[in-house]
């Protein structure tokens, strides 16, 4: 606009003479010089397209960011299963004793989901692909301590099944992305929803109506992320398109959910893969996480667990015979590692203990009456409870 301008006025300075045809032609290869190298600017900032519509560079990122959420969701959903149960009343009808949301991690027909989902020992369990293509399933293995059971397709050989990608939970950071998909409301399979880590290490008591009881968990990522009925089961992800959680519980407030992070899945999968079920490292003892605030006052330290009885039912603080009691811990002492690993209320001592496998020597370091020594502990399994 500038170079246009001058030309005009050049044009009409009737007082300064005629204008050469060279003085016209340098004028107009200015301009023109001068209006592409503004135009190509404005291109590649992002406020035109090449179609020249108006374009910001907000609106460019949010484009690419939803074009890899579309990607991620296209690669893993094919992944991503219901998994029904019924049995057959008096009449001979099917019922159905819940249904919920798994994920295949190996092409053979090995499923993931929440244990409360295949809690039943006589139920008929199917799982069911997107598009409508279902296979029998058998449940290998329930987890003795956390929500977590292993089924198999049965029946059929090379499934050659899609599979998820395996992500690292410790990775997450607070306000990362992250995608759920599950089968919402029992009714709606692989409804996708996103938003982001709102926590990490949380602890929930979560009711089990399939066994009228509260259970406690542990460890857990907060998500913002709808988590619904049917849910259960199902992958949170990062934008990877890689697992970092299994979604198990939502809280009454409105837009909180919570999963349990893949790492601690790892060692129940690598404990079916060794003995064919889950079997859990035990060290049988019972404890409660102290705060910062508790540790100074009790340890002068900044974290730990003290091994301690339950106080209602005189429960022990120690088994008697078990693993904890034959290496020498006792009623009071307060474990403050396991090998290398620091504990405190985001990584408590049965979560560290979750990570080694039954009959692994570790070392603890235990804090006793004002002594801190190291007592090595030789676990034991949960077979054996």
């Amino acid at each position: 606009m500038i170079a246009s301008r001058n030309l005009l006025e050049c044009l009409h300075m009737k007082r300064s003479g005629p204008i050469s045809v060279f003085s016209l032609v340098l004028l107009a290869f200015v301009g023109g010089f001068l209006g592409g190298l503004v135009g190509g600017t404005i291109l590649n900032s992002g406020l035109i397209d090449d179609g020249g519509m108006a374009i910001s560079p907000l609106e460019n990122k949010v484009y690419v960011e939803e074009s890899q959420l579309i990607e991620v969701i296209k690669r893993v959903s094919p992944a991503v299963v219901s998994v029904v149960g019924t049995y057959s009343d008096e009449l001979g009808d099917l019922v159905s004793v819940g249904e919920g949301t798994g994920f295949v991690i190996s092409e053979e027909g090995l499923i993931v989901t929440n244990k409360h989902v295949v809690l039943s020992e006589t139920a008929f369990y199917r799982v069911v692909f997107t598009g409508g293509l279902e296979y029998p399933v058998e449940v290998v293995s329930r987890d003795p301590f956390d929500d977590f059971a292993v089924l198999r397709i049965v029946g059929f050989d090379d499934l050659h099944l899609p599979v998820v990608e395996m992500g690292d939970s410790d990775a997450l950071e607070v306000g990362q992305r992250v995608i759920s998909i599950g089968n919402a409301l029992a009714r709606y399979e692989n409804t996708v929803t996103s938003g982001i880590v709102s926590g990490k290490g949380r602890s929930v008591s979560a009711y089990n109506d399939a066994v009228a009881r509260t259970e406690n968990l542990s460890g857990l990522i907060q998500t913002d992320a709808a988590i619904n009925r049917g849910n259960s089961g199902g992958p949170l992800i990062n934008l990877e398109g890689e697992v970092v959680g299994m979604n198990v519980a939502v809280a009454e407030a409105n837009g909180i959910g919570f999963a349990i992070p893949v790492n601690d899945l790892a060692p129940a999968l690598l404990s079916v893969e060794k003995y064919g079920e889950i079997i859990r490292p035990i060290l049988g003892a019972r404890f409660i996480m102290l705060d910062e605030i508790q540790a100074k006052e009790l340890i002068s330290g900044t974290s730990g667990a003290l091994i301690v009885g339950g106080s209602f039912i005189s429960e022990p603080a120690v088994i008697p015979g078990g693993p904890a009691d034959l290496a020498g811990l006792r009623d009071k002492d307060v474990v403050l590692r396991v090998g290398d690993n620091v504990l405190d209320l985001e990584h408590p001592l049965h979560e560290v203990i979750r990570a080694y496998l039954p009959d692994d020597r570790v070392v603890l370091k235990v804090w006793r009456a004002g002594e801190v020594f190291d007592l090595a502990v030789e676990l034991g399994s949960s077979k054996n409870l």
